[in-house]
């Protein structure tokens, strides 16, 4: 009913069955009939005389045409409220709805339950399409158990006021006889057996429960209570796969690392491989041409005739650009050479001045996203302004190479080695093994190349976007956690700067399922790679562990084995500055030094001294918050914050000691010759998650740096 392709194919069909070919009426020749069949019916509702064969035969047509085929129906017969004009038009879809319509009709030609997740900015009518949806499928169906709710009564009973509206306005031989109705509450048609129930995501019972539903519709869903029991417990437990299953959830985003964010990533991540259940559609602000800006809008704010867009705009202009060329159905319906117009830059430049001069940034680039990442933002006093963010997100890049850990069992536990289904057979292994210790046997393993895409899991892989180079230093930040899955092990190798580049974030990995004692081997290989030759001799890098917890567990398996380039602990508030004479090892990362750390590497990011291609980095600063009672710094409910801890630790490792005057200073070269050219960082778009599934395209590159280390691998 959605797909053309589909719904050709079911008309074909029903006029089979029906004896006569269905045929589509213009708008006047439906018009010309509602008045002609109009005039039969007396006061009471009742035939002032049976209807004629032709008069029949239309009737019929027009209510297999319409069951059929939903976007004759909603075009046609549906009407809704105009969104600014207060007053019933009939419904025409604009540019978002086409494409959610779009969508609708891939999974239909699929064969696949149509379950979405839709991600949108405000005002775009997709609400309201979804709302149409459902009152067809409960209009024209049998056996429909349908349901929308929005976050409050209030809200849901708008909602209900859709189907309503649109029910009154349905001729009088299209609509089946409803037999029962409480306002706001349930409308049932029994001679089909189909309904629809209004609920509410503040109700205190799963929303469904007890039900079968068939048809669902949830509106705001980041603005439901506890939507893990009303929704995941309850809902979607009672509903059941089929190709007739219609199942809508669609919200804009409030915040970071709640429930709609987390099934938002996992729907990202795992739907085109079959093991998610929501399709995760994002519509940006942009596409609602016909809303952003209205012309009322550009009466009241012309554009001056002197005006030239910000470069800020410029960039926000250009980040939309580059995510519609990164999305099919975008391209189709606003095209692959699509710019944003000059009045849609002059509209966000004026509406995003506002809202700074309100402190509300997040909330603009919430409600008006370019992208899905601009979608989530953090809602709290976050560490890091939007527009910083943007810039870091700009500039992350896919991985030159992804690597997983191959060894001895009792080195490299078997469950930490890569499945052979997911190493690159077009790509050698680097063979790492090292003598740290004379007195101690070898380390060796292999870092195995992987297959590596868009939407795959980062955890447990070494992820790469610089090798080591020769008479460069590295440093390894780590923080280790419990191995069950809550927070994570992590370790960020840094490249320290230079006058002649910044410091950069150069490889990363991440598990949540490994734990001190597991850490120590992976830490060994990464180190021993990046501890490249430095003046003709190779230096080790500097590992940096957090050991206030069991992170010390992992610095003494790595002492033993002959590591010996630590951090050597020191307090800072001492009279007298002792460089390495200290009886402690390790990162201690107590309340003050951890104060200390976190503030040091924000200053760093802010001031921009480090390179970061982690996207999955970039994530976590946005998760960073401050707590305004303890005026601390952590990661937002639900996120997390190892990367940062670990980068942090590394970074004012390598540089607490140092005095770096503004001549030597490479962030202060960068900001001068920034405001000498007075314009803002240029950004290049990054890895957005949002490309079709296909490998990294880095494979020769990588293949030509993977060489060189075939015959330079013992240490």
């Amino acid at each position: 009913m959605y797909s053309p392709i589909v719904t050709a194919q079911r008309i074909l069909e029903g006029s089979r069955k029906l004896g006569l070919t269905l045929k589509p009426h213009s708008t006047e020749e439906i018009a010309e009939q509602i008045k002609r069949l109009n005039e039969i019916v007396a006061d009471d509702g009742s035939l002032k005389r049976p209807l004629s064969g032709e008069e029949e035969e239309w009737v019929v047509n027009e209510r297999s045409l319409c069951k059929l085929d939903f976007r004759y129906w909603s075009s046609s017969y549906a009407y809704i409220m105009h969104y600014s004009e207060n007053r019933l038009v009939k419904f025409n879809p604009n540019i978002a709805q086409n494409i959610v319509l779009e969508v609708w009709g891939q999974i239909e030609e699929q064969g696949r339950e149509i379950a979405m997740q839709q991600g949108k900015a405000r005002q775009l009518g997709v609400s309201t399409e979804t709302e149409l949806a459902v009152t067809h499928r409960v209009q024209f169906y049998r056996h429909v158990n349908a349901l929308v709710a929005s976050s409050d009564p209030d809200k849901s009973f708008k909602m209900s006021q859709m189907m309503e509206r649109c029910w009154e306005n349905q001729p009088w031989w299209l609509m089946p006889r409803q037999t029962k109705y409480v306002a706001g509450n349930l409308i049932e048609f029994g001679e089909l057996d189909s309904g629809v129930s209004i609920q509410h995501g503040s109700q205190m019972t799963g929303i469904g429960r007890g039900d079968t539903p068939t048809v669902v519709h949830l509106s705001e869903l980041c603005e439901f209570n506890n939507p893990e029991q009303l929704v995941d417990a309850s809902l979607l437990r009672a509903m059941h796969e089929s190709p007739w299953m219609f199942l809508v959830l669609e919200s804009t985003a409030l915040g970071r690392k709640n429930w709609w964010h987390k099934v938002w990533e996992y729907s990202k991540q795992y739907y085109q491989s079959g093991m998610a259940r929501f399709y995760p559609m994002f519509l940006p602000w942009f596409v609602g041409s016909d809303i952003y800006p209205t012309k009322t809008w550009l009466h009241s704010h012309p554009i001056p005739k002197e005006w030239e867009p910000a470069q800020l705009t410029l960039h926000h202009a250009e980040r939309a650009k580059n995510y519609v060329k990164t999305d099919p159905t975008l391209k189709k319906f606003i095209g692959e050479t699509w710019e944003m117009p000059l009045e849609q830059m002059w509209w966000w430049e004026v509406n995003r001045q506002e809202y700074a001069a309100k402190k509300e940034l997040a909330q603009f680039y919430s409600e008006t996203p370019a992208d899905d990442l601009e979608m989530f933002q953090s809602t709290n006093v976050s560490a890091f302004d939007t527009d910083t963010l943007t810039t870091y997100r700009e500039n992350t890049r896919h991985p030159l190479a992804v690597f997983g850990f191959i060894g001895r069992a009792d080195q490299i536990p078997y469950r930490m080695q890569p499945d052979k289904r997911d190493m690159d057979p077009n790509l050698p292994p680097i063979n790492i093994r090292s003598r740290w210790n004379t007195s101690q046997e070898p380390f060796e393993c292999q870092l195995a190349p992987l297959k590596f895409y868009p939407t795959s899991d980062p955890h447990g892989k070494l992820l790469l976007w610089e090798f080591p180079e020769e008479n460069e230093l590295y440093g390894l930040g780590v923080d280790t956690g419990d191995g069950i899955g809550l927070d994570r092990s992590v370790l960020e190798v840094l490249r320290k700067g230079t006058l002649e580049r910044a410091d950069a974030i150069v490889a990363e990995y991440c598990s949540p399922y490994i734990n001190a004692f597991d850490l120590w081997a992976i830490c060994m290989a990464v180190g021993t790679l990046y501890s490249p030759r430095f003046e003709g001799t190779r230096r080790q890098a500097k590992i940096v562990v957090d050991c206030l917890k069991n992170g010390e567990a992992t610095q003494w398996e790595l002492r033993k084995r002959g590591w010996s380039n630590f951090h050597v602990w020191q307090r800072y508030d001492n009279k007298k500055i002792r460089q390495g004479q200290s009886n402690k090892l390790g990162w201690f990362a107590n309340s003050w030094a951890r104060s200390m750390m976190m503030d040091y590497a924000i200053k760093a990011l802010r001031d921009d001294q480090v390179d970061i291609f982690s996207k999955h980095f970039v994530d976590e600063m946005a998760d960073l918050e401050r707590d305004e009672f303890k005026q601390s710094l952590k990661a937002v409910f639900g996120g997390h914050d190892d990367r940062f801890v670990a980068f942090g630790m590394v970074f004012i490792s390598l540089h607490i000691n140092e005095v770096r005057g503004a001549l030597h200073s490479l962030a202060a070269q960068r900001t001068a010759l920034r405001e000498t050219n007075s314009i803002d960082p240029i950004y290049h778009v990054g890895y957005q998650g949002t490309e079709d599934i296909s490998e990294v395209s880095t494979m020769e590159e990588t293949q030509r740096r993977l060489l060189l280390y075939e015959d330079d691998s013992v240490f």
